[in-house]
């Protein structure tokens, strides 16, 4: 919490030089002519105009975009869906292309095409080894 670029810490520390310059008594009184300073100006009607116009300049990007929104042909919007679309799978394909070039070991074809690595086979086991012969 910044307020005017003085942070809690600075805070801290103006409260302490002021309470070893001003002594206790002072500075409750200093304190309470600052509180009614500040609500009188937090009740004033320029502060309230102040922060009505801060707020209306806050929401002036959103509302604009929603009236540019509904003025927006829709038919320009399906074209630019389509324009995007027509960019983002080259851009899909040439990730897809790069995801596998790194990969390794690289996938090995199968006979039926798929693109899956052969399983691997399963350690042999006691009851896999045959008998000996008498």
């Amino acid at each position: 919490m910044d307020i005017l670029g003085i942070g809690i810490p600075e805070l801290l520390f103006i409260m302490l030089i002021a309470l070893l310059v001003m002594g206790p008594e002072d500075l409750e009184k200093a304190g309470r002519t600052l509180g009614k300073w500040l609500r009188a100006l937090v009740k004033s009607e320029t502060w309230q105009l102040l922060r009505k116009t801060s707020k209306e300049l806050q929401d002036l990007p959103t509302r604009l975009m929603r009236e540019a929104g509904e003025d927006f042909p829709t038919d320009l919007r399906a074209d630019l869906g389509a324009w995007t679309q027509s960019i983002r799978q080259p851009l899909e394909d040439n990730q897809r292309a790069i995801n596998q070039a790194l990969s390794w070991p690289p996938p090995t074809e199968d006979k039926a095409g798929n693109d899956e690595p052969p399983p691997t086979p399963a350690p042999a086991t006691d009851d896999d080894k045959e008998p000996p012969a008498s």
